[in-house]
């Protein structure tokens, strides 16, 4: 059993247990199922904190997003792309939040 505690895991528990009988004392293999199982247990415990800190992030790009619809701005005729040097109300044009504008094209 002692190849299996390597650091290195390349081994697991679950990857022998399949070759043993069906009837065999499990208390050999005790302590390695146990360390497993508080493996897996950390693992899910990482996984969740991600998924909880990915919701959180999608929550606030989805607010963001929705804040930004709420906002505008009057464009004068005189501004120009800050690409092209074209007026800017000659064609499609975006304008973002630090209120810098730009021809669709030209993105």
């Amino acid at each position: 059993m002692d190849f299996i505690n390597r650091g290195d895991q390349v081994l697991k528990i679950e990857d022998i247990l399949p070759f043993f009988k069906d009837f065999f004392y499990i208390k050999d293999f005790k302590d390695a199922i146990c360390k497993s199982l508080e493996i897996y247990n950390q693992n899910i415990n990482q996984l969740n904190e991600d998924m909880r800190d990915a919701t959180e992030s999608a929550e606030r790009i989805h607010n963001d997003i929705n804040n930004l619809k709420s906002k505008n701005c009057v464009v004068e005729s005189s501004k120009k792309c800050y690409l092209c040097d074209i007026p800017l109300l000659t064609r499609s044009f975006y304008v973002f939040p630090c209120s810098h504008m730009f021809h669709t094209p030209v993105l």
